[in-house]
């Protein structure tokens, strides 16, 4: 590599000196000396220390006009005279320096910032350095700007599932207030755990909002074993839509296409409805099915008994009431109609605990969630912003402010409805 001299010298520190510079078709580099200040002993703190040579560093800074920028900074060695006690050799402090790598502090907040717009191999690539630095010390900044902000914890955490590019998120959502809380990368035991643990204050949250997810359900009995955790209403509401859609599908795949145009025109919209619902020509339409199409009448009938379960006025006072409820309307189903019905009864069975839990405390009634469309819209959010970003980006640009703040902060949370609405204009 050739170098030739610099005249356009990049601004460092003033706690440096430059005594030259050089640059080639890719790198600018500085020659730079600390200035001298006095030190203490960092292991004995004496301040007897003496002169032992000196020693070069190579810090990387800020690109500049296309450019890898590096710092040749000369430090002193110093020795504690101290020799009965301590007589250890150091090296002269690098200021404004990161911590952890050799790199100054304004490359490390340029490296925070640049990964939440652009890709850790395009920042790499600038640099001239491995992905997995550029990767390590976004995830510095990131748990950096973390450990200023406190998410208040919320009475009732929901863990929703969101699909991305056929992988499963977990939204962590303040239920009450239909904010997001937290985002865990991937549907394991051990992810949820880890995320559980670090929430702030998580003694105070009271009831978990869950669907059918055996992993989540693993997490919230291991890091919250005082919460409740409960099936929530919308998870078995769309079992219920599920498996009445199914059944529609194989009775449709069974007619011809004339009887379907003329005796089923409408019924996906009719299935979706609730029987206080229907206008007459809705409930005209039932009463064709029961004679031509049993299974269709039968399984709305069955969902309206499921469905009933969740009205307030159904007198349902605790598991053992939705029980008796959910036996009597799919106790009775055989044929086509049980074979649809059976993953929801099977589901049930096997969460009988959380979903009793659902009725038998009226804090998961009154704070469970009521609709999952509008969290699960943040799939498309995270689709939309995870073409080209790492996932850790992505989590920072929905929960995080975009650089350290002045002081520690709390939040409630950041609103879904903002963000889907942002990301349909484009913004988020």
């Amino acid at each position: 590599m050739s170098f030739r001299p610099c005249s356009d010298i990049p601004g460092i520190s003033p706690m440096y000196k430059v005594s030259f510079c050089e640059e080639s078709d890719t790198v600018i580099r500085l020659h730079a000396e600390v200035l001298a200040s006095t030190h203490d002993c960092p292991f004995c703190r004496s301040r007897e220390v003496g002169a032992w040579g000196q020693r070069s560093v190579t810090l990387l800074d800020m690109p500049r006009r296309g450019k890898r920028v590096e710092i040749v900074a000369t430090a002193r060695r110093l020795r504690c005279k101290n020799k009965g006690v301590c007589g250890k050799l150091f090296q002269q402090p690098l200021p404004d320096t990161s911590e952890h790598h050799n790199m100054t502090k304004r490359l490390r907040r340029w490296i925070g910032e640049q990964g939440r717009i652009r890709t850790f191999v395009a920042i790499a690539r600038d640099l001239q350095v491995a992905e997995a630095t550029v990767r390590q010390v976004f995830g510095d900044c990131i748990r950096e700007i973390e450990s200023a902000r406190r998410i208040l914890p919320p009475t009732v955490l929901a863990l929703v599932n969101v699909q991305v590019h056929q992988a499963c998120r977990v939204a962590a959502v303040n239920a009450e207030l239909g904010t997001l809380v937290g985002l865990v990368d991937r549907e394991e035991a051990a992810a949820l755990s880890a995320y559980l643990a670090e929430v702030y204050d998580r003694h105070k949250v009271g009831f978990v909002s869950l669907g059918p997810s055996g992993p989540a359900l693993a997490a919230v009995e291991l890091v919250l074993p005082d919460a409740v955790p409960f099936l929530d209403k919308p998870h078995v509401l769309g079992m219920v839509d599920r498996a009445v859609q199914g059944l529609r599908r194989a009775v449709r795949r069974d007619v011809t296409r004339q009887v379907r145009d003329k005796h089923l025109l409408d019924d996906g919209l009719i299935l979706e409805q609730r029987l206080r619902d229907m206008t007459g020509e809705h409930l005209s339409a039932l009463e064709m099915w029961r004679a031509s199409f049993p299974a269709l009448s039968n399984a709305l009938e069955a969902a309206e008994g499921v469905r009933r379960i969740y009205d307030t006025d159904a007198g349902i006072r605790d598991g053992s009431d939705a029980a008796d409820a959910l036996a009597a309307a799919v106790g009775g189903l055989g044929g086509l109609c049980a074979t649809h019905f059976q993953p929801l009864v099977s589901t049930l069975r096997a969460w009988r605990g959380p979903w009793s839990n659902y009725f038998t405390h009226a804090g998961a009634r009154a704070g469970g969630l009521e609709r999952l469309d509008e969290i699960q819209a943040l799939g498309t959010v995270l689709e939309e912003l995870g073409r080209s970003h790492a996932f850790g980006a992505v989590r920072a640009n929905l929960l995080l402010p975009p650089a350290l703040p002045a002081r520690s902060f709390s939040s409630r949370g950041v609103s879904i409805s903002r963000l889907v609405a942002g990301a349909g204009a484009g913004v988020v």
